[in-house]
């Protein structure tokens, strides 16, 4: 068996950097089909138990809490995983020290203070929140969140990047199926119930991050004097940020817009069919975390027509994986949806319009990836800056008229913006095609 490895990776080898993307791209995926295999199965278990309406309660709470939290991390975590790989290059350990201070202590502060902001929506949308005692525990969530991100873009700055992921993507997700199957067997289930369990699962998840980062940096800060340089740190923080915000926003904002004007059924019904969707968007992802270190190199490296050549094969490689998911999203939407409860299927224009925009997001390739291993990071800031205020507001101008059709239109046009503004932003600054063509 290993003589058959060796044998096929010497012919990939042959075509470049495009065997490191193949394998690279397999422990993401087999990672990701946990997670994804999990919250596919925890949502057919809550939509079909809660019902459409407490289900897009349960979702509009979640979009708020993880929308929420982004402002808690404040772009800290991505700076982390740059500041700690830095750090632990040179062997700087008062300096690793001081920035693991400081950011915790940041991304708890900033955390409590947009707990204030939740606490204004908790007050506001009362047509939502009657009756519900969902003001605490959203908070607490909101915290945990912001700290397990940070943890994990430290983890990520340091050789252990499987361990920076398996607390999200086998921990968290396992837990709360399991926790919440079992908590159906014996309780009757609500948007309450359920986001209790949600927000302990992050708590557990977070306590095992926190002894992985132990193991992994912690005996090396023992006796070391800590270091700041908190102005560096908080102005390379912002273009992060910008980005982090950004694409939540593109995630959640037609969630809270469809549960603010027309209700929590209807938010639930666009959550179902955006799951859908997001199934096409699965591969881009799993291609995205190994290709980022060989543009990088190759870059570096000068080799222009190499990563030229890397970049359209890897495209190919998301475009043909992404294309049969699509076709067989529209045969056979409908069944799809039955799967979570028969009132559904009512969302299966819904799941066409979003898997009609994440086909056109996988034919764009790694655009985004690119530009940010190449030194362009504040390009895909400003593309997804562009993305996220126009998808706010054909949100606020189309739900209105159209409800779940009009939030999936209006996301499926800020995709194709965002990304027809980054393959121009690579071509100019990089002459490089990032598409599949």
């Amino acid at each position: 068996m290993a003589r058959l490895l060796k044998k096929l990776k010497k012919i990939w080898e042959r075509k470049g950097n495009y065997y490191d993307v193949i394998v690279g791209s397999g422990g993401t995926v087999a990672l990701r089909a946990i997670k994804v295999g999990s919250k596919f199965l925890v949502s057919i278990l809550l939509a079909r138990t809660l019902g459409t309406e407490e289900y897009g309660v349960y979702r509009y709470v979640i979009s708020w809490m993880t929308m929420l939290a982004m402002v808690g991390k404040a772009g800290i975590p991505q700076l982390a995983t740059r500041e700690v790989s830095k750090a632990s290059k040179s062997s700087n350990w008062g300096y690793l020290k001081g920035f693991i201070k400081w950011s915790t202590i940041s991304v708890i502060m900033l955390s409590l203070v947009a707990s204030l902001a939740y606490v204004l929506v908790f007050y506001s949308a009362r047509s939502i929140f009657e009756g519900r005692k969902l003001l605490v525990v959203p908070i607490v969530g909101l915290t945990l969140t912001a700290l397990l991100g940070l943890k994990q873009g430290v983890i990520r700055g340091t050789k252990y990047v499987l361990g920076a992921q398996i607390p999200r993507s086998v921990i968290f997700p396992v837990s709360f199926l399991l926790c919440t199957y079992i908590a159906s067997i014996h309780l009757d289930l609500s948007s309450e119930i359920v986001i209790t369990v949600y927000v302990s699962c992050l708590l557990l998840s977070l306590i095992f991050i926190i002894l992985i980062q132990g193991y992994t940096i912690g005996g090396r800060r023992r006796n070391q004097k800590s270091i700041y340089n908190i102005y560096s740190w908080l102005k390379s923080s912002v273009p992060f940020f910008l980005s982090s915000i950004g694409n939540k926003i593109n995630k959640e904002v037609p969630i809270i817009i469809l549960g603010s004007f027309i209700g929590a059924k209807e938010a639930g019904l666009f959550a179902i069919s955006r799951k859908g969707a997001s199934v096409i968007k699965l591969v881009l992802m799993s291609v995205n975390m190994p290709v980022g270190p060989i543009f990088s190199r190759l870059y570096v490296s000068k080799k222009v027509e190499e990563l030229q050549k890397v970049v359209t094969k890897s495209a190919r490689l998301i475009f043909c994986t992404s294309l049969p998911i699509f076709i067989l999203l529209i045969a056979f939407g409908s069944y799809f949806l039955s799967l979570f409860g028969s009132e559904y299927v009512d969302g299966y224009s819904i799941l066409v319009v979003l898997s009609l925009g994440q086909l056109f997001n996988s034919s764009m390739g790694s655009v985004g990836i690119l530009l940010n291993m190449t030194n362009l990071e504040k390009y895909t800031a400003y593309g997804v800056i562009i993305s996220s205020l126009l998808n706010t507001l054909l949100c606020f101008m189309l739900v209105p008229y159209f409800e779940g059709l009009g939030a999936a239109v209006s996301v499926s046009i800020s995709i194709l913006v965002w990304n027809i503004a980054l393959t121009y932003f690579c071509f100019k600054n990089l002459n490089i095609n990032a598409t599949f063509v």
